[in-house]
C-alpha cells in the first residue's frame, strides 16, 4: 500500500537542495538492514562526498526500492554491489545483484507501472525509480544477462543534463 501512495502521491513535498548523495546510499542501507543482513553480501564503493542538488527523501527512497528490488530477486541470498561516481558533471550510481538476472522479454517493460515479474508484486517499485530519476532530469537503464544478475545504473546531471 505504501508503494501506491509513494506512486500517487502529490509532487508538492519535491525540493532540490544541496545535499551528498553518499549519505542517502548509507541511509538506505540502513533502512534495508533487516533484509540484508544475515545472507546478503554487501560490497560499498562510492566516493566520499557526491554533492547534488536534489529531493533527498525521493532519492532515499529510489535506493531503497533498487536494494530490496535486488534482494527479492536474490531470494534473500546473494552479493550486492552499489557504487557511485562523479563522471563528466553527472553522478552515476550502479546497484548490482547476484541473482538470476531478468528474462529478455522483459528488460523493456520492468519500469512500467503495474508491470512485475513476481507472481506477488505490485510492479510499481521500478516505475517509482523512473519517475524519481526523471523528475531529477536523469537517465537510468538496466544491464542483465539472464542467469547471471541484473545491474541498474542511476545517472543524476550535477549540471543540466544526464549523459553516461
Amino acid at each position: 500500500m505504501g508503494n501506491i501512495r509513494s506512486f500517487s502521491k502529490s509532487d508538492d513535498r519535491f525540493e532540490l537542495e544541496p545535499h551528498d548523495l553518499s549519505e542517502s546510499l548509507e541511509k538506505a542501507l540502513m533502512l534495508a538492514h533487516n533484509a540484508l543482513k544475515y545472507r546478503i553480501t554487501v560490497h560499498k564503493e562510492w566516493d566520499n562526498c557526491l554533492p547534488l542538488r536534489c529531493d533527498i527523501n525521493s532519492l532515499r527512497q529510489m535506493f531503497l526500492n533498487l536494494i530490496l528490488n535486488a534482494v527479492q530477486a536474490m531470494d534473500g541470498v546473494g552479493e550486492l554491489w552499489i557504487t557511485g561516481r562523479k563522471k563528466d558533471g553527472n553522478i552515476v550510481v550502479s546497484i548490482k545483484d547476484s541473482g538470476p538476472g531478468i528474462p529478455e522479454a522483459a528488460k523493456e517493460r520492468i519500469f512500467e507501472a503495474f508491470y512485475s515479474t513476481k507472481p506477488d508484486g505490485t510492479g510499481l517499485g521500478l516505475a517509482i525509480v523512473k519517475r524519481i530519476v526523471n523528475k531529477h532530469n536523469g537517465t537510468n537503464r538496466v544491464e542483465s544477462e539472464f542467469g547471471k544478475g541484473a545491474t541498474f545504473y542511476i545517472c543524476l546531471p550535477t549540471e543540466k543534463k544526464c549523459s553516461y
